[in-house]
């Protein structure tokens, strides 16, 4: 008997593909021929590299390939570029984490094969390219015609403004990165000067933020754009550049540049500007709030260092005065703000016209949240007032349980909040059940964060019933959801305390729920029981496409059998595919499988 349902049990995997291939398999599927639009691979060791570049030949569906922290050398690196020149539709390639610095030869091998390519973007992030390698590299990218978008992060760029300039200028890139890789105020200095001369950019990000596309930390060597670039940066901008974008967060910008800025901005066409965590004061927060009354076109701004109170006093006073200022979303992370602070500037909120407001990192605490939610919230005739603010981040900002359960009061009959960020605040399991139980009156909230807010199994079993019991089971016909149901599509959990007792009930709550799209629960202690829980009702829930359990005590099969569904679905949906039937031979194995267990029984 137990031979018997194990040939069942086989059978039964087998036709409905739940075995996934290994990476092996997948290279093989694209040495057979199969199109594949997009392929992502951590770590590939040397071999695979050399197999993958192989198969790839003359892969004509192919559109984008991503290699993280993999095994390149000379010899598998010019295998490589040699296959994808010949892919006639590959627009993006990102080698990210592949140490490419350490092989001189990584541009010219560039060169030779790709620059007849009709690449569009190209990132080579966190590769320690340094000197004479990267100055060749951004000579290689020039002669990319099609090229818009360029990401050369996390690298050693030191002294290489003249190259720099000299690329954008001379090239068609239209977005260009540059974050963490020791930027000299000199540096840039040369860079702003020489692109108020000449250039097609509309974005451009010297930021020193940890952030990435990786979700990871990297560390890097900061940018210094600060006093001697000030000037130039300046001209730059009035020059009639075509920038809309720029990013110079955490650098040496200080409070005459704002000043100046300030006096020019109704002549700048930038829409998004963020400079917090630079060396500006209230002072600086004073001058930018005149020069707001000029303002035609900035509608994002992320200012400041120590603005404090009174530096968020003037901005808000300037946009309560002028609520169709173009001016939307308000940066003031990392500020020292305090819950006074915000009890001053708590009236002007309903006036001031703003969609999103970022505090994140201030002293504010529960009683800081009490006087910001005591405007959004229901008493009065608040709802015929009503602000118009979506977008609220809090993160960092010392809120605990108690404030959890004033924001879930507000939750319950606010209808315009549809982000709301709480990462890094201790607000526990009881202060994720406040926030459950708002769930069964929101139906707007769509994205919360909750990384690193001290949850555990508790928390999530509470959150859990509420997207079982305030979501449509699949069998509700669609036309009665948007009535009945909230709209929560995206969650992150990450960095908590959730084990698989936690994930067996977010799996079940996910039998019910096909609502919820993303969910992030990396570096928590999810085991592979836990895992293949998920993964059971990922089966079932179709509209999943993101589900991440990095930094778990999981295995690498089951977190890549998760990841292969995934990738499989989207895979799927971009060819124009269903993914709900059994293939010939499933089907034909399962009949075989049960006509053997009734001849058995017989």
């Amino acid at each position: 008997r137990a031979s018997q349902l194990f040939c069942f049990a086989l059978c039964v995997t087998v036709a409905l593909g739940v075995l996934p291939p290994s990476p092996d398999d997948f290279i093989g599927r694209l040495a057979s021929g199969e199109q594949i639009p997009r392929i992502r691979f951590t770590e590939l060791d040397t071999a695979r590299v050399h197999k993958m570049a192989s198969a790839l030949t003359n892969c004509d569906s192919l559109q984008e390939i991503e290699l993280i922290r993999s095994d390149l050398n000379e010899d598998n690196l010019s295998q490589l570029f040699v296959a994808l020149s010949t892919c006639k539709n590959l627009h993006t390639l990102k080698l990210m984490g592949c140490s490419l610095g350490q092989i001189p030869s990584f541009p010219s091998l560039f060169k030779q094969h790709m620059a007849n390519s009709q690449l569009q973007l190209v990132s080579f992030m966190w590769n320690e390219l340094e000197g004479s390698i990267a100055v060749e590299l951004l000579d290689a990218l020039s002669h990319l015609h099609a090229l818009r978008i360029v990401d050369l992060s996390f690298n050693n760029l030191f002294e290489l403004g003249s190259p720099i300039a000299r690329f954008l200028s001379s090239s068609s890139v239209s977005r260009f990165s540059c974050n963490k890789c020791g930027i000299e105020d000199s540096s840039s200095n040369q860079i702003f000067t020489d692109l108020a001369k000449q250039s097609k950019l509309n974005y451009l990000s010297f930021s020193n933020e940890d952030w990435n596309e990786l979700g990871i930390y990297i560390s890097g060597t900061f940018n210094e754009v600060g006093l001697e670039s000030e000037k130039s940066l300046l001209e730059y901008l009035v020059s009639g550049s075509e920038v809309s974008e720029l990013d110079l967060s955490k650098n040496k910008v200080s409070d005459s540049f704002v000043a100046a800025f300030s006096d020019n901005l109704s002549y700048i066409k930038l829409t998004t500007l963020r400079l917090t965590g630079n060396l500006i004061s209230s002072v600086g927060a004073y001058h930018i709030s005149q020069g707001l009354v000029y303002n035609r076109n900035l509608y994002y701004l992320g200012i400041g260092g120590k603005i404090n109170d009174h530096g968020m006093m003037s901005i808000m006073e300037t946009l309560a005065a002028y609520p169709d200022n173009p001016l939307k979303v308000l940066d003031l992370s990392n500020n020292n703000i305090t819950a006074d602070g915000c009890k001053s500037v708590a009236p002007l909120i309903t006036t001031a016209g703003l969609l999103g407001i970022r505090l994140d990192g201030n002293l504010i605490g529960d009683e800081g949240v009490s006087h910001i939610t005591s405007v959004l919230s229901c008493p009065g005739d608040w709802i015929k007032r009503n602000s118009i603010l979506k977008y609220l981040t809090l993160q960092r900002c010392n809120i605990t349980t108690h404030g959890a359960n004033t924001l879930a009061n507000t939750l319950k009959c606010n209808a315009n909040i549809w982000y709301l960020d709480l990462s890094q605040n201790n607000i526990g399991d009881l202060g994720l059940s406040h926030i459950a139980k708002s769930l069964q009156t929101n139906t707007n909230l769509a994205i919360i964060g909750l990384a690193v807010a001290g949850i555990g199994d508790t928390g999530v079993e509470h959150l859990s019933w509420a997207l079982k019991e305030f979501y449509k089971p699949y069998f509700v016909e669609e036309s009665l959801s948007t009535s009945l149901h909230s709209a929560l599509r995206q969650i992150s959990l990450s960095q908590n305390q959730i084990s698989d007792v936690g994930a067996r009930s977010l799996a079940d709550a996910l039998f019910y729920n096909n609502i919820i799209q993303d969910i992030d629960l990396s570096e928590n202690n999810i085991s592979d029981i836990g895992g293949e829980l998920l993964f059971a009702s990922l089966e079932k829930n179709k509209a999943i496409v993101s589900l991440s359990l990095n930094k778990n005590p999981m295995s690498t099969e089951v977190q890549y059998k998760i990841s292969h569904l995934l990738h499989e679905r989207e895979t799927q949906d971009e060819k124009g595919e269903t993914g709900d039937g059994i293939s010939f031979v499933g089907v034909l194995m399962l009949v075989l499988g049960i006509t053997y267990l009734v001849r058995r029984r017989a």
